[in-house]
């Protein structure tokens, strides 16, 4: 019990216990005078809570602290230097304090204050690696300078994360340069929680502070990867298995940006919209037959260097994200009662013994050298930390007593029976005609274990099924998958194509056994778009999917320009303004980009912009841009408004950090045919994903990612 050394109250409280707490920091510089230092002033409640209680006004709170700090100021002359300018200082504005740096109205924050003009203030990001509360261009002359306390690591609300790294590279370059160009120059610190698996983002935080005009401007996050990738496989890695590394380095650590590991929950991914879980199966795959590729090809130390920076961790990643994938298809076809939400539950139990399995070796890897690295929970956490985790649970589905069957598309959340009463809606799938893909899967499950002979008839000869015809054996499997397709390439004409399904089950053996059971589904298809020198963005569904940085046009301005930034987004690329700290206000200042698309017919549609979950720049100011449509009158997108607050009880904070993502909307008129909308720079960190535009009244399935026609979860 160190408060013992100083007294008989262990209150942390300079009110209550202000001298027995100026003995224990006298205590403090003593230890460190000899070391170079930089010192922390200031000082903040008992377990990072407010100083006093929350009845306190504003004005005592800075008081309280103006008096800590000039005790301070005393302390550090008596122990470490007479002059207060030879001594670096800074005062850390953590969220329980900021409110005291700036002040109100009626009172002089912390910032104005003429005894902190050499003290660097250390500002500090959302606890999500998203900058926030920059110095304004009046504050930027603040002799101290400023500096940023950053994080790949957080124990907090509304979710921890503190297993694996989770931080791309690019996210580190966008926020932490829009901080450099805001004035935050003077001192960059990182918390990582666990050095252990946070080595490559560490390493490239450290190097851009260090050489920033070398890793600033451009985006070089790429060859930093790579260069260090070379720099620890030296020698007898190949470059082809180095690329290999560079790829599952990449991949993990996007499957973790796009979702926390402790977030993941069977629910998190739509089961079948947009082939969601489908594309995050594929992901998830791909890291673990890569990683375990090239564990299997390298040897000696750079054997144990891949392991040790990115296997162990990658693996752990993705086996618990395929628990929950796996669960959440199980779940989702057990609500329909199809016999094939069994064939999921080995495959969860596999995942999860498969990551209990890599978590133990890791921790007797190399004599236990990183024993209890990977201890702590990292998947399911029902709560901010891991009190309340569980790996998923499965469900089991018990066969009826009579035939019954479900026929539905990967890519729609609707079935039917084969019954007229339940089939009033039209079973249809639009892969062929929306994405890039050459073939979509049809399913016939089975609620009971049933043979039947089956036949698919289509008068189209645009289209390929396979197989059309056949025995169904229900001793085999639980489902059947039949591959629908279309040379897409050579199309020169739109479907839909119609296709009837016939099943007979033979004899009548039970009253309420049928023996033919009939559907009608529809396959949309047209010409594969191969791309062109102007995107023109089109959709059959009627939800048209613009990737932001598929523009068809983009024109700067003396003030500035649009860049993209490969990889910034969460499955891919995204754009933003630059200058990055500055604000286009005057509508001849403002760069913008030109967008194209089609739409089926006139009427109202609803224009949503997918932007990443970003902060404005200065406390309680709102983030903006401006639109137009057609050449009309520009129209202002507000991502945040001015009442929005980086605390997890504000709903949109929370919910940018646990999905990345900020969707804000607006509706306008549109045309039939083609249309043109511009984007316009408007407030700095506004970074946009894609823009998706759908018709006001349309559904439009929710999903994690948001509408997405693309067979890569993970743009390459």
């Amino acid at each position: 019990k160190i408060y013992s050394n100083y007294g008989t109250d262990n209150t942390w409280s300079f009110v209550k216990n202000g001298e027995a707490i100026s003995k224990f920091w006298r205590d403090g510089l003593i230890r460190n005078c000899a070391f170079e230092n930089i010192i922390t002033i200031g000082m903040r409640g008992e377990d990072d809570s407010l100083l006093l209680s929350e009845d306190a006004t504003l004005e005592d709170n800075i008081n309280v602290l103006k008096k800590a700090i000039l005790e301070q100021y005393r302390l550090l002359k008596e122990n470490v230097s007479p002059d207060l300018k030879d001594i670096p200082k800074m005062l850390a504005i953590y969220k329980e304090v900021e409110d005291f740096y700036y002040g109100d109205a009626q009172t002089q924050g912390l910032k104005d204050w003429d005894q902190l003009e050499d003290v660097i203030f250390l500002l500090s990001d959302d606890n999500f690696a998203n900058t926030r509360g920059l110095p304004t261009r009046e504050d930027r002359d603040h002799k101290g300078g400023f500096g940023m306390y950053y994080h790949f690591d957080y124990h907090g609300a509304p979710i921890s994360y503190e297993c694996v790294n989770c931080t791309t590279l690019p996210k580190i370059w966008d926020q932490m340069t829009l901080a450099y160009d805001s004035g935050v120059k003077k001192l960059w610190i990182v918390n990582v929680g666990d050095i252990k698996f946070n080595e490559l983002p560490l390493s490239y935080f450290m190097d851009l502070a260090y050489d920033y005009e070398k890793w600033s401007l451009p985006n070089l996050t790429d060859r930093y990867l790579k260069e260090f990738v070379d720099r620890n496989f030296a020698g007898d890695v190949s470059d082809r298995r180095k690329n290999d590394i560079i790829r599952f380095t990449e991949l993990f650590t996007r499957m973790n940006s796009i979702i926390h590991p402790e977030t993941v929950l069977p629910e998190s991914f739509a089961p079948a919209a947009f082939c969601e879980t489908k594309g995050m199966i594929a992901l998830a795959k791909e890291i673990i037959e890569l990683g375990d590729s090239i564990r299997g090809s390298i040897e000696a130390t750079s054997k144990i260097a891949f392991e040790s920076l990115f296997y162990f961790q990658g693996m752990a990643s993705a086996y618990s994200m395929l628990a929950n994938l796996y669960a959440g298809m199980n779940r989702f076809l057990a609500g329909r009662g199809a016999l094939r939400a069994n064939d999921y539950i080995p495959l969860i139990e596999e995942m999860i013994a498969a990551d209990q399995s890599v978590v133990k070796e890791f921790h007797e890897w190399q004599d236990s050298k990183w024993k209890y690295m990977l201890a702590s929970a990292h998947t399911g956490f029902k709560n901010w930390n891991d009190d309340i985790w569980n790996y998923p649970a499965s469900m089991k589905v018990y066969p009826l007593d009579r035939r019954a069957v479900l026929f539905s598309f990967e890519d729609s959340t609707f079935f039917h029976t084969g019954s007229m009463w339940t089939d009033s809606r039209k079973l249809e799938s639009f892969v062929l005609a929306d994405s890039d893909r050459l073939e979509t899967s049809f399913f016939i499950d089975l609620k009971a274990p049933f043979a039947f002979d089956y036949k698919l008839l289509c008068e189209d000869t645009n289209i390929t099924i396979s197989p059309s015809s056949g025995h169904f054996d229900p001793t085999a499997s639980s489902y059947l998958e039949i591959r629908i397709g279309a040379d897409r390439k050579r199309l020169e004409s739109k479907g839909p194509a119609e296709i009837e399904v016939v099943l007979d089950f033979g004899e009548k053996t039970a009253p309420m056994n049928e023996t033919i059971i009939k559907d009608r589904i529809f396959v949309h298809y047209a010409p594969l778009d191969t791309g062109s020198e102007l995107f023109i963005h089109r959709s059959e569904c009627g939800v048209i999917v613009i990737p932001a940085a598929n523009y068809a046009s983009a024109t700067d301005s003396e003030e500035g320009s649009f860049i993209l930034v490969k990889g910034l987004g969460r499955t891919g690329n995204a754009v933003k303004a630059a200058p990055f700290e500055k604000y286009f206000r005057e509508v001849e200042d403002k760069p913008y980009l030109e967008y194209l698309f089609e739409t089926n017919g006139p009427g109202e549609y609803r224009i949503d912009f997918y932007t990443l979950g970003r902060n404005p720049v200065v406390m309680g100011e709102a983030m903006r841009f401006d639109i137009s449509v057609d050449d009309m009158d520009p129209v202002t997108i507000t991502t945040c408004d001015t009442d929005y607050k980086t605390h997890f009880t504000n709903a949109l904070w929370s919910s940018n950090v646990m999905t990345g993502i900020n969707v804000a909307s607006t509706t306008a008129h549109l045309m039939s045919g083609l249309g043109s909308l511009k984007v316009y720079a408007g407030d700095p960190n506004v970074a946009i994903e894609k823009i998706v535009i759908s018709p006001v009244g349309l559904k439009v399935p929710e999903t994690r990612l948001g509408p997405c026609f693309t067979s890569n979860i993970i743009m390459r």
